[in-house]
């Protein structure tokens, strides 16, 4: 018996999840090919080609996913994680607006919208955004100094993680790192940044 839209969906999603590039794009091309009206299989069609770096296989699947549902705001924040990946963050901010116009309580476009603009040498906006401000201006600069202090890729990831408030999945979808390698950056991200800070926060 032949797998139905729904369970293709999730087996991509599935594989999609767990880095498996290959096998998500074998079963998107199957979804989008039994439904080719199904606006997520062409949405899990674009994010996979877009973690792949296949960027123009990426904007043909969004394109159309944006024509058969004009208002989901999936649409242009899918687009924005490729532009997010492409190092093209005023342009993923962009997107990213215009998907929390479309869906006012998205759960990621407004902290992926924060990383962008400290992507983009403005962390006082990103801060405001994200409706948080420093306990103390000391507080706010001893952090900054520690987290700036980091080695990348550990800098990268705690901030993605912990002032852009991506999830882990997001953090390996935006950088292209396998997931595990994601969890090791954080942790040991994390433990130095402890060190740094002791004795250091006010």
């Amino acid at each position: 018996m032949a797998d139905s839209p729904q369970e293709l969906l999730q087996q991509a999603i599935h594989a999609f999840s767990q880095g498996d590039l290959a096998t998500a794009e074998g079963l998107s091309d199957r979804l989008v090919a039994l439904a080719p009206r199904d606006v997520n299989a062409w949405l899990l069609r674009g994010r996979v080609a877009g973690r792949s770096g296949r960027w123009k296989r990426a904007e043909e699947a969004l394109d159309r996913a944006a024509k058969l549902a004009p208002r989901e705001g999936d649409v242009p924040f899918a687009r924005a994680m490729i532009r997010m990946k492409q190092g093209r963050f005023a342009a993923a901010a962009e997107l990213l607006e215009k998907a929390e116009r479309l869906k006012p309580d998205h759960p990621d476009a407004r902290s992926a919208r924060a990383e962008c603009l400290r992507q983009m040498g403005e962390p006082g906006r990103a801060l405001e955004l994200l409706g948080r401000a420093p306990k103390s201006l000391a507080q706010a600069v001893t952090i900054g100094e520690a987290l700036a202090d980091l080695d990348e890729p550990y800098r990268e990831t705690v901030s993605l993680r912990y002032f852009g408030e991506l999830s882990l999945n997001e953090i390996a979808e935006v950088t292209g790192r396998p997931l595990g390698t994601v969890k090791t950056h954080l942790h040991r991200g994390l433990l130095r940044l402890r060190t740094s800070l002791e004795g250091r926060v006010p």
